[in-house]
């Protein structure tokens, strides 16, 4: 049986149909693709000021760590002159 004009036109007919169709999936797929990107950056950017704004914290506290240690080493050193000093008076 020999294939016809109509068979081959039926054919090329179905191909483009099927290119159609793949076409529109892809295009589906890279607005999925492209909406998924555009969520990810906005997530990646509020994780960015969270961290950021981390970081400024700690960067106070440890301004604030050093302000304790340094009242700290006044204290213990006049406490310990204190007590040198009141050891030697009772001493003598």
């Amino acid at each position: 049986m020999a294939t016809s004009h109509e068979d081959i036109n039926r054919a090329i007919g179905r191909i483009e149909g099927n290119q159609d169709g793949f076409r529109e999936r892809m295009d589906r797929f890279e607005h999925m693709l492209s909406d998924g990107f555009h969520k990810v950056g906005a997530a990646l950017e509020k994780i960015e000021d969270r961290l950021k704004q981390i970081e400024n914290k700690e960067q106070q506290r440890g301004g604030a760590w050093k302000v304790i240690c340094a009242i700290a080493a006044a204290v213990s050193g006049a406490i310990a002159l204190i007590v040198s000093t009141v050891i030697k008076h009772l001493i003598n």
